[in-house]
């Protein structure tokens, strides 16, 4: 399946602030769990041309801060 641009709305980009509303939530999940995520919802991310890697990239860079 690809995106019809009809059916889904264009992707915006992300405010600097949410990044950091982001790292800061997801920083105190267990890492086996966001992994464990990741597994479960991999078809989304592709489907819908999500990057979990970059998300998964500031949610470590948020743990080796806090």
């Amino acid at each position: 399946m690809t995106a019809n641009e009809d059916i889904l709305p264009e992707q915006l980009p992300r405010d600097a602030n949410e990044d950091n509303v982001f790292s800061d939530i997801y920083s105190q999940v267990p890492i086996e769990e966001i992994l464990s995520l990741r597994e479960t919802f991999q078809e989304d991310f592709n489907m819908f041309g999500y990057s979990f890697e970059q998300d998964l990239a500031k949610i470590l860079t948020g743990k080796a801060m806090g």
